[in-house]
């Protein structure tokens, strides 16, 4: 049961016109909730000097019987009885701390903050905090005043003006925002003009300032105690990795970008938009693309968040499309909600110093993170010769699976190059034809052509390795590279200019090896001139520095 202060009307002629407003909303509902009890409480029951906590947590006193009074306020009617409580009629609005006390006031009276009074000297911010304008203050607690270190507490103390940017920035003007009303990676202006930006709302965070104690109302706004100092960065404004370091819930992007080295890119002055998931996102992603092995996945992945230039949400339509930093294509699938390739934008337009961030609940997967190496040759242009090969079940369950592979993929004109002779072996015999495909992939290795080490020699599915014969430009079995590096969730392919044909027998002597080496054409020739071919291809075994 409740007991209900039930005030005329008359009585609320008295109370500040404001208090009736959408921007005070809270106030109001925290004046009815002064006006009710937990409990049926009788006239019966009262004494002077009785003390009891109204609902919206503040004390109610009975201050006289005859007449009853509540607060020094007449009870005129008495005892109204109803089915869930009782009804007491007075003749003025009881007001409490929202009312009647200002943010300076509440501050004063805080046990928790008196250093932070301590600090209000100047005659212009306690008129701000007193005065009758509506302000959100987020009011640094005792400990988060004490554990500014020595440096800054020297230097606040020493200069009024650093001291009166410092405070005015805890002042946003002309608003009430309650804790409810955060939005992640909203920037609100502060007194200071320079903005202070939402970095959490679950729990509330402010410049990565928790909220220990929130919406305590005053008669001119509303005080959020927090536990650090906010210290105003007016200078150099915010880039981008800046600004995502502030949310504790793009934490693991963050984190992600650096992995990936890619913070000196995101920190160019740019333009850039960045598409920005936050931490849960990433537990969709698989593990093995946050691995080492997958360093250059991680990067596409990332950079296939990135456009080059800045767009903003009100930019956006319906069936845009724009290409990605990594070179695939983001399409806009919808505005209402904004969506990303089907991916919600759960907070537009966060402002940076070189572009403009949209925080998105998934991560955006491109082809790195999608489609196998047999998917990619499947939709290839220049590699349907090569499709057409690739008929044997187990070879396309190989390019398929989740193993890491490096795929040497021979265009359609490295393939028609072929002599017939070949061709007719490899078309007629089927185990021929797997030996040729099965030399072109070599296993449990994801290689980059910028990991390519001169005259490497890398074992294949086949067993017999593979020599890089150049490094730039890449060959492999003197068999250039068309096309580099073409990420697959499976691994990584290039697209070479010649078929690769495995000599399982014999294998290659020094002479041999050398020969493959364009950039030994020299030796070479010297050893045949000084007829040292006879020797250096006999049984050995020999060193030779080339």
């Amino acid at each position: 049961p409740f007991t209900v202060f039930a005030p005329v009307n008359d009585a609320f002629a008295a109370v500040p016109a404001k208090f009736l407003t959408d921007p005070y909303a809270a106030h109001l509902s925290n004046i009815l909730t002064y006006h009710v009890l937990s409990g049926r409480v009788e006239s019966g029951d009262l004494s002077v000097g009785l003390v009891a906590e109204a609902v919206n947590g503040e004390d109610l006193s009975v201050t006289s019987l005859t007449p009853v009074q509540i607060n020094g306020v007449d009870v005129i009617q008495p005892d109204v009885d109803a089915s869930n409580g009782i009804i007491h009629v007075v003749d003025e609005v009881l007001l409490p701390n929202a009312a009647t006390k200002s943010i300076y006031d509440l501050v004063s009276e805080d046990p928790e903050l008196t250093d932070l009074k301590s600090l209000l000297t100047q005659p212009n911010l306690i008129e701000l905090l007193s005065g009758d304008g509506s302000y959100t203050f987020f009011a640094p607690t005792n400990a988060a005043i004490a554990a500014l270190d020595a440096a800054t507490t020297a230097a606040v103390q020493s200069d009024a003006q650093l001291l009166a940017n410092v405070l005015t920035y805890h002042v946003i003007g002309d608003a009430i925002i309650l804790s409810t009303d955060l939005a992640l990676g909203a920037m609100v202006p502060t007194e200071l003009t320079v903005p202070v930006t939402v970095t959490s709302v679950d729990p509330p965070m402010i410049d990565m300032a928790g909220v220990a104690a929130a919406d305590i109302l005053a008669n001119n706004g509303v005080i959020h105690k927090i536990d650090a100092v906010l210290t105003p960065q007016v200078t150099p404004p915010k880039n981008i990795v800046d600004v995502a370091s502030l949310f504790s819930s793009l934490s693991t992007l963050v984190g992600a970008v650096a992995g990936a080295d890619l913070v000196g890119d995101l920190s160019s002055p740019g333009p850039f938009t960045v598409f920005a998931p936050v931490n849960d996102a990433f537990a969709a992603v698989p593990a093995k693309f946050l691995t080492d092995p997958y360093a250059a996945h991680l990067s596409n992945i990332l950079t296939y968040h990135v456009l080059s230039g800045r767009v903003e949400s009100g930019d956006l339509s319906v069936g845009l499309v724009a290409e990605a930093v990594n070179g695939e294509d983001l399409s806009v699938t919808s505005l209402t909600p904004v969506q990303i390739n089907g991916v919600d934008v759960i907070q537009p337009d966060v402002d940076a110093s070189n572009g403009i961030i949209h925080v998105v609940d998934e991560v955006l997967l491109p082809n790195a993170a999608t489609k196998s190496i047999y998917d990619l040759v499947s939709e290839d242009p220049e590699l349907t010769d090569l499709k057409s090969l690739l008929t044997q079940p187990n070879l396309i369950e190989l390019l398929s699976g989740d193993g890491s592979y490096t795929f040497f993929a021979p265009t359609n004109a490295a393939i028609a190059a072929l002599d017939a002779a070949t061709t007719a072996a490899v078309q007629s015999d089927a185990q021929l034809l797997a030996n040729v495909l099965t030399y072109h992939v070599i296993g449990d290795a994801i290689i980059l052509s910028t990991d390519l080490a001169l005259g490497a020699m890398v074992p294949t599915e086949l067993t017999v390795p593979v020599t890089v014969t150049s490094v730039d430009p890449p060959m492999i079995d003197m068999a250039g590279v068309a096309a580099a590096d073409i990420l697959a969730n499976n691994g990584v392919i290039h697209k070479i200019d010649a078929v690769l044909t495995p000599q399982v027998t014999p294998p290659k002597n020094i002479v041999d090896v050398a020969s493959l080496f364009s950039s030994l054409s020299t030796l070479v020739g010297a050893v045949a001139g000084a007829d040292l071919v006879g020797d250096l291809s006999s049984p050995g075994p020999f060193t030779v520095f080339a």
